[in-house]
């Protein structure tokens, strides 16, 4: 072994036997200390306990007395303002904050409040209450009401001969004590702590330890035994203030003899193992690097240095020129075949770039005439959808005037309206079915199908009654059964009937709503806004948890050039793309008020201006519909 290895190796043995002996020393040390203070801390834990017991006891004591009590079960039961003169104005010396007396049901019958809180017999409920007397004829638990810690304590209310509180309830006797300033200053003088309240969640957060003070907590919880707040009781540890004094002794001369050790053997290894293990690295490796600025030492490790410097370098000088000769030739050979690879390479990409350009012309063609046979069934269904509405022509002999706004998100819409009259009767839907395109397509013609079929058969219907049968019959076509697994596609819709002799007019919606705007002479004999607005039910058309419950029919007594509104959610769930928010139901109404006085062919016109300024550049993000008619 050399030496510089023995002299490293010897020091590292040294400071291994004096780590051991000082770990061995410290751990006896702080097995002694841990045990000290335990028995220090499980004494003043068992004090606060006590403490806090004792506390407990004289109240409980207190709730005892006048809850076992004959008079008090006849007073619950028939209260007395001149029995509670005599016999309950004492009541207030036991040093209770609140004092309830409550009959079996929980009711109040008498309290005495902590006139300062301004609190009132509610401030504990009635589901706190049974929970804390569940099962049991006594109660203590905490609350912490607005930043402010109650004790309760309570006990049923029940004849003298029942000691043990086993018999059933006649009332219940419940005291509780404010934890206020003065109170708590209290038990810190007799307990010779100081007292801090913490949240649950803060008390699980473990923070540096303090060897200095003694922290006990006391965890308080409510009438579901739930953790309400933490208590820490905090006081000086003088045990720990004197062994830190002996401890600090004891490290001083530790140290002491720990840097004497260390002095003596940086000495050795900076004046000889050091220069030593620098000549062996240099000779190993065959480098001088290191042993660079040995060499102005004035001793025998400087001189040595300065012969191996001299050596290296001129080794140095004719291995850099032979390796200078050998590169230069691989350079050449390497540049002359890297010239041969890149022709060959440049070719073969050349040929490949070829037959991509060709497989992405011909996968457009086929693309392309994909895309264009799809467009075409599309657009075909469209004209089927668009053949299936009731045609402009048939409404503009309704002698009403109105307009529609008919905006698909694609070429085919899952929004449609439907006009049919029938026995002096005119009737309105404005429907939003499952999905965009060609989906929510198929469910247009669905419910066109259905309402026609259903009116056609129907004698005298009500609104209501026709979306009962409606909903039956599109969960019945898709076979919706409540099923994991069933198809959720249905409809929206609102239903409007019109008497065109009477005006009045039955309204039933499945999430739709209806709106109805007109303007009403004033006192001064101007014209107001009125704005009535119907939402329908809260059930959609298919088969869902609310299936048996029918639909509500709304009566309205309509007037002359009253303005009548149906419309889907698509004009108030579009996205504004400056804003990022929905045109949302509010913005409508604001609208419609706006333009109920204007011709309709005008209304359609700043509808659809509104909508597509709002949209902006963003993306119609569903079917738009829109039904205005004036009566």
């Amino acid at each position: 072994m050399r030496t510089h290895s023995k002299i490293m190796v010897l020091l590292a043995v040294t400071i291994a036997m004096f780590g051991s002996v000082f770990l061995g020393y410290q751990y006896i040390k702080d097995r002694q200390e841990a045990l000290f203070i335990k028995a220090n801390s499980d004494t003043k834990e068992l004090m606060i306990d006590n403490i806090l017991n004792s506390k407990a006891k004289s109240f409980q004591g207190s709730v005892h007395d006048y809850a076992c009590w004959d008079e008090m079960v006849e007073y619950v039961a028939h209260p007395s303002r001149k029995w509670e003169a005599v016999n309950l104005s004492t009541i207030e010396s036991f040093g209770f904050s609140n004092t309830w007396i409550l009959n079996s049901k929980f009711e109040n019958v008498y309290t005495i409040c902590d006139t300062s809180r301004s609190w009132n017999s509610s401030v504990v409920s009635k589901e706190i209450l049974s929970q804390a007397f569940e099962g049991k004829g006594y109660c203590h638990f905490f609350l912490n009401l607005r930043d402010t810690l109650w004790e309760f304590t309570g006990a049923t209310i029940v004849p003298s001969t029942d000691y043990e509180h086993k018999s059933p309830a006649q009332g219940y006797f419940i005291v509780a004590k404010f934890w206020n300033k003065e109170y708590i200053q209290s038990i810190e003088g007799e307990l010779d702590f100081a007292i801090r309240f913490r949240s649950p969640a803060d008390s699980l957060q473990v923070g540096k330890r303090d060897n200095s003070k003694i922290t006990i907590s006391e965890t308080f919880k409510d009438a579901y035994g739930k953790d309400v707040l933490s208590v820490e009781f905090t006081s000086k540890n003088q045990l720990m203030a004197d062994l830190s004094v002996t401890n600090r002794l004891s490290y001083a001369l530790i140290g002491l003899l720990l840097v004497t050790i260390l002095v003596f053997f940086y000495a050795v290894r900076r004046w000889i193992s050091t220069p030593l293990a620098q000549i062996t690295k240099s000779l190993s490796n065959e480098s001088a690097y290191f042993v660079n600025g040995m060499e102005k030492q004035k001793n025998e490790f400087g001189e040595i240095a300065g012969l191996i410097k001299n050596f290296f370098e001129q080794k140095n000088r004719l291995q850099k020129e032979i390796e200078e000769r050998i590169e230069a030739e691989e350079r050449a050979h390497e540049l002359y075949e890297n010239t041969v690879n890149l022709n060959h390479e440049l070719q073969a990409s050349e040929e490949e770039l070829r037959q991509n350009l060709d497989m992405t012309m011909q996968l457009n063609e086929v693309l392309s005439k994909q895309q264009q046979e799809i467009t075409d069934s599309i657009n075909y269904a469209s004209r089927i959808q668009a053949a299936l509405l009731t045609p402009i022509e048939l409404l503009k002999h309704l002698n009403h005037d109105f307009f529609i706004l008919y905006k698909p998100r694609n070429i085919v819409s899952g929004d449609f309206y439907w006009v049919s009259t029938k026995d002096n009767k005119l009737y309105i839907a404005v429907a939003d079915c499952t999905g965009h395109g060609v989906p929510g397509g198929f469910m247009s013609m669905l419910g066109m199908a259905f309402l026609t079929e259903i009116v056609n058969q129907s004698q005298d219907q009500r609104a209501g009654e026709i979306l009962d049968t409606l909903r039956l019959r599109v969960a019945s076509s898709l076979h919706q059964t409540g099923k994991v697994g069933d198809s959720r596609d249905g409809m929206d819709i609102g239903l409007c009937i019109i008497d065109v002799e009477t005006l009045a007019m039955q309204f039933a919606g499945a999430y739709n709503p209806l709106y109805v705007v007109r303007k009403v002479p004033t006192t001064d004999g101007t014209k107001q806004v009125e704005f009535i607005e119907h939402r329908g039910d809260r059930m959609p058309i298919c088969f869902s948890h609310k299936i048996d419950q029918q639909f509500t029919t709304i009566d309205l007594q309509l007037q002359k050039n009253d303005m009548l509104y149906l419309l889907t959610d698509g004009y108030q769930d579009q996205v504004s793309s400056i804003t990022l928010e929905k045109f949302k139901r509010n913005r409508i109404r604001e609208l419609l008020n706006e333009l109920v006085a204007k011709p309709l062919v005008e209304q359609k016109e700043i509808l659809d201006y509104t909508f597509e300024e709002y949209r902006g550049e963003y993306r119609q993000v569903d079917d738009v519909l829109v039904f205005g008619m004036r009566i």
